[in-house]
């Protein structure tokens, strides 16, 4: 259906949350992760101020699995407030060059492992605002593959059924489009929540002049819930938060299941509800508007008793000009196959250069010699045509062209050296489950692999 329930009483569940990351020292291009939940006593210090504004609910963009979190996830529940958090981080899907990979696999599914065990995890983010343009539409079929296999493998490892979901900008050319495909076909591949960033209602303004009117016509009929993911237009300042009696209203929460302010820290685009200096926290205007808007905020809800969900998912839509991702999505990413491959190939990336950022390019620069030598590095979402080593890393992916190109040029070590490769010596007995992977990946890369080894 498309609300949430509290499970132990079977009344309606409404997100009152807040974005609860450290943006003073998170940026994109930075690899040092603040996370949010890894330090206690900080914690402590901010669910004080979570619970002045009534929250229930804290949403994080990068945590760093590796951390313990178990004091602050039990300082959080005590306090009954929930986690969203993303799982990409600071290595999200990609926008231009859209990969779903075992690299990410692997980060993503380290966050599920950290977080699985604690009650109050609501849900997971595959992404954040990827898709926001019609060019960049063809990133939807990695984020969608991300949701089908984060989904399996919670249901794999046999832990609780927690949602995973997306969260999406408000772009006007693909804001239907996306919710509509991360929606349709197979439930299993498709998202159980999605998230909206809305930031077009601003000061005192209503309904109709915000466009909420439109977004709530917009997802009458959607299957799954949905909230604002963040909003809180900062303009005039200090913000007033009209617009939360309209979220917790009658007409948004027929369709929206309440919403998450951007953000709890001040910094500089000036969004914050509180500064920090050294260990004190000072609350703003912002902050005191929002928590008397919130204490008005009283959603009539229903009973899980008396709702029976009757909306269906959507249907995909058609690929084109203002849509490039097919229905067809990338392989589900394997590990053990790109380790087979690299060992079968004479002639790869030298291995001071495997960790080069810019080592995709040496892949353009082979596919334009001869598209067939990259058949099995190819992602074309608009197709729905995936080479059988997309799942692999970069480096991987150009040492396997680099290999194409070396029997293509009748074996020449010359040819190897020309496009930056060097000879290494392949293994001469492989292990069976590689023969075999091999084999279903075919000799240009072009197969699928449909039984993996358990």
């Amino acid at each position: 259906g498309s609300h949430f329930f509290y499970k132990t009483n079977g009344s309606e569940f409404f997100i009152r949350g807040v974005a609860y990351q450290d943006n003073g020292h998170f940026a994109s291009e930075s690899t040092q992760i603040i996370d949010p939940f890894g330090d206690g006593p900080t914690c402590q210090r901010d669910i004080a101020y979570f619970q002045k504004l009534g929250l229930n609910t804290v949403r994080a963009y990068a945590v760093d699995a590796s951390q313990d979190h178990s004091e602050c996830m039990q300082y959080l529940a005590d306090a009954g407030i929930y986690v969203i958090t993303d799982l990409g981080g600071n290595n999200p899907i990609s926008q231009q060059d859209p990969q779903w990979n075992y690299p990410l696999y692997d980060q993503f599914t380290s966050v599920v492992d950290a977080f699985q065990n604690y009650t109050n995890i609501l849900g997971f983010f595959v992404g954040n605002e990827i898709v926001n343009t019609t060019g960049t539409s063809n990133a939807a079929a990695a984020i969608k593959a991300a949701t089908r296999d984060i989904k399996a493998y919670i249901k794999k490892k046999n832990y609780r059924t927690i949602p995973v979901g997306y969260s999406s900008g408000d772009d006007a050319d693909v804001r239907m489009l996306i919710a509509d495909y991360l929606n349709c076909g197979d439930q299993d591949d498709s998202i159980d929540m999605l998230g909206m960033n809305l930031y077009s209602w601003c000061g005192d303004s209503s309904l109709t002049e915000s466009g909420y009117d439109q977004r709530i016509d917009d997802f009458q009929n959607y299957s799954i819930p949905l909230f604002l993911s963040e909003y809180g237009c900062n303009t005039p300042s200090p913000r007033n938060f009209t617009e939360v009696s309209a979220i917790y209203g009658n007409e948004m929460t027929k369709v929206f299941s309440g919403g998450i302010v951007y953000q709890y820290y001040q910094d500089e685009a000036d969004f914050g509800l509180v500064s920090i200096e050294g260990d004190s926290v000072s609350t703003s205007a912002d902050f005191s508007n929002l928590s008397k808007q919130l204490a008005k905020a009283t959603p009539s809800s229903t009973a899980i008793s008396a709702y029976s969900p009757s909306n269906s998912p959507q249907s995909c839509p058609a690929t084109g000009t203002s849509w490039s991702a097919s229905p067809t999505l990338p392989p589900i990413p394997y590990a053990r196959l790109c380790t087979c491959m690299m060992q079968s190939l004479t002639c790869v990336v030298p291995s001071n250069q495997s960790t080069d950022p810019s080592i995709g390019q040496s892949l353009s620069y082979i596919c334009q010699t001869s598209a067939d030598l990259c058949l099995g590095a190819e992602t074309s979402p608009l197709k729905g045509q995936y080479g059988a080593y997309t799942v692999c890393n970069s480096s991987e992916l150009v040492s396997w062209a680099y290999n194409q190109y070396y029997l293509s040029q009748s074996s020449s070590e010359t040819a190897c050296s020309k496009v930056g490769g060097v000879i290494q010596s392949p293994v001469k007995n492989l292990a069976s489950d590689c023969s075999d992977l091999l084999h279903q990946a075919g000799a240009a890369g072009t197969g699928t692999i449909t039984s993996t080894p358990t």
